[in-house]
């Protein structure tokens, strides 16, 4: 029987090119669930560590038996802690950090507790190993060229990050601290990823519910952000994209368990996996790069700033004045959240925003600012987030970012 007619045919129909990728998988261990910090010791000394120094704020040195406990499972290997990390990494207080580091020989760091004392344990490894000044390693800036993210060779110590409050900071490689006269330095060195991650429901349950609950619309906006765009995703960071997007919108209403709050952390480390595999999240669309800048450019003027209720209130404003470049990504976001394709941005833009008031209240930044005239700030400061603007295009969108934030005042 002759079968050639039913063979395909290969090639009679151009196909299209197949998406190239590459992907990046640093090495990491994650203890998550009850007796997860009973690890720490041991995965302390398999990293070589021998003086330990414990990072923390005041709220978690003092209004919980956290520290105690951590330094007590470290025994010996506990070197000395610092306990005066504010709401935002300040140069002060992470000179002084380096200081005690360097006085007690400091080997490793366990930092405990949300986004900043992540970002701390980074910055405190940076200025202890590389022993200039901060000016010289971070991020510069100049006019009319993009910003240039300085290498940073020295070998950093070990880092193990212990979360009381669900964050995608916990395994990032970038850190910014804020200078009274410089403003936001920014940094970013691959070496200061953590060794392991401690999702441990002794830890987690010590955050206050107000704060789970803001950083979980953190989680929640960056998840949507990440939907809006999986169709130009590659297969690897579909995956983790479409699981964050699930793990943050189910713990909706639920940031008073501890499954909820480990959840949300598996749903914070996805987001990591994304950069990772080549996702390149905070780039992938002008409304997740503007909202972004200027919560940074927000928080460097105000450390009450909880960022999850920036992103959330911010992104009404910015589908808006953004649309003309976004209308897949809008259109992509409500049918992530309803299930089905829907026709107009207009409608779209109507079902995004209910659905993010639904995760919280939305505020206004005359809430945040004492006047509307430090707007202006908040645009310098969003122009240098090296995150969102690699390639130094924020200053072809003045007019929009400056619109953004008038609307959002």
């Amino acid at each position: 029987m002759n079968t050639a007619a039913s063979e395909p045919t290969f090639g009679a129909i151009e196909d299209p090119p197949a998406r190239a990728f590459r992907a990046v998988l640093p090495r990491l261990r994650i203890f998550a669930g009850e007796g997860a910090l009973g690890h720490l010791r041991k995965v302390v000394a398999e990293a070589g560590c021998r003086r330990v120094l414990v990072l923390s704020g005041q709220s978690v040195a003092c209004g919980t038996a956290l520290i105690p406990t951590i330094t007590s499972g470290l025994g010996d290997t506990c070197a000395g802690i610092f306990d005066r990390i504010g709401r935002n990494a300040t140069r002060a207080s992470v000179e002084e950090a380096v200081s005690l580091a360097r006085s007690v020989s400091c080997d490793g760091i366990v930092a405990v507790g949300a986004g900043t004392a992540m970002v701390f344990g980074r910055l405190l490894a940076i200025l202890m190993a590389e022993d200039r000044p901060a000016e010289e390693i971070c991020t510069r800036y100049r006019d009319g060229a993009p910003p240039e993210s300085r290498k940073l060779s020295a070998a950093k110590v070990p880092i193990f990050n212990v979360l009381t409050a669900p964050t995608n900071a916990q395994g990032r490689s970038g850190s910014a601290m804020l200078d009274p006269e410089r403003g936001r330095l920014e940094f970013f060195d691959p070496k200061t990823r953590p060794t392991a991650l401690f999702w441990d429901p002794e830890a987690l349950m010590t955050a206050p519910l107000s704060l789970t609950c803001s950083n979980a619309r953190t989680a929640y906006f960056w998840a949507l952000m990440a939907m809006a765009s999986v169709a130009r995703s590659n297969p690897l960071v579909e995956g983790v994209r479409r699981q964050a997007y699930l793990l943050a919108r189910s713990a909706r209403g639920a940031e008073h368990l501890a499954q909820a709050r480990i959840d949300l952390c598996a749903a914070a480390w996805l987001q990591n996996c994304d950069e990772d595999l080549g996702g390149a999240p905070f780039v992938a669309h002008w409304i997740v790069r503007v909202c972004y800048a200027i919560g940074a450019g927000l928080a460097a003027l105000n450390d009450q700033v909880r960022l999850g209720d920036v992103y959330i209130s911010v992104a009404l404003h910015a589908m808006r004045h953004l649309e003309p470049l976004c209308r897949p990504e809008i259109l992509m976001m409500a049918e992530t959240i309803t299930g089905r394709a829907v026709a107009d941005c207009e409608t779209a833009r109507g079902i995004v925003k209910a659905d993010l008031a639904a995760s919280g209240p939305l505020l206004r930044l005359r809430d945040l600012l004492t006047e509307e005239a430090q707007l202006d700030a908040v645009v310098t400061n969003a122009m240098r987030s090296y995150n969102a603007d690699p390639n130094g295009e924020f200053k072809t969108r003045v007019a929009e970012l400056r619109a953004i934030l008038r609307d959002a005042w």
